[in-house]
């Protein structure tokens, strides 16, 4: 029997390339065979890549690793159908007439190493107790978005920040410009944006700072980086995979 393992991020461009190519590498580093590198969006693309994995005349095993934060409509649905599958369960699918069992792991959701990474960003940033803390998401149509950023949330309350919200930019929840007005109410003398996001992009550059400059605030508004890559996030995705693999 042949294994892999693939490591699966949203969409292909700039930032989401070498990010996605550094969590290959470092589960390779670590002594995983065949680690392959996809996107449901650009290439290489998923369903190009298990062809590629896939031996002709072999029963094979994959497990994929999305590098997604928390579960939503992309990881139960979109991402499992494009590889052929219903949802993400432990399904069965037939590429090249070759029998293919997929193991589809969850998204990071409330583990542990999401907060952890987000504290050392913040950390990285300069952010103090003093400061308000507005954490980023994209936002979600499912539920899980939601709690995941409150179980965040606590984990930083406990570890020194105790002044924080959340917004999202996409979806129902609390605006930027909301979450920033509510820090601002609480008593917060400086903004530290906080975006809870795997990747940079548009988002990070463009939309985040336009939206904070048509605000006019009078005080000062610290931008911390997103997660990128992460230790903790990689020794996460380590965890997922099978001994022996």
């Amino acid at each position: 029997m042949k294994k892999g393992v693939i490591v699966l991020a949203h969409r292909a461009d700039g930032s989401s390339v070498p990010i996605a190519e550094w969590y290959a590498e470092g589960l390779r580093a670590r002594g995983h065979a065949d680690v392959h590198v996809a996107f449901h969006d650009g290439d290489p693309n998923i369903a190009d890549v298990l062809k590629e994995m896939n031996v002709h005349g072999m029963n094979n095993t994959f497990i994929v690793l999305p590098l997604i934060l928390s579960e939503g409509n992309l990881t139960v649905w979109e991402m499992p159908r494009r590889m052929g599958m219903p949802d993400n369960s432990c399904s069965y699918t037939y590429l090249t007439g070759t029998h293919i069992a997929i193991r589809f792991s969850t998204a990071f959701g409330s583990c542990k190493a999401v907060p952890k990474a987000l504290l050392q960003r913040l950390e990285e940033a300069g952010a103090t107790g003093n400061d308000g803390i507005l954490l980023i998401s994209h936002g979600s149509k499912m539920s899980m978005c939601g709690k995941d950023m409150e179980h965040h949330m606590r984990y930083l309350s406990e570890h020194g920040f105790p002044l924080l919200t959340a917004c999202v930019l996409e979806n129902e929840g609390q605006s930027l410009e909301d979450g920033i007005e509510t820090l601002i109410d609480r008593g917060a003398e400086r903004i530290v944006l906080l975006p809870v996001f795997i990747f940079g992009g548009r988002s990070i550059t463009e939309a985040i700072p336009e939206k904070v400059c048509k605000m006019n605030l009078s005080i000062p508004v610290v931008h911390a980086e997103c997660i990128g890559r992460s230790q903790y996030l990689l020794d996460e995705l380590e965890g997922k995979i099978p001994e022996g693999w």
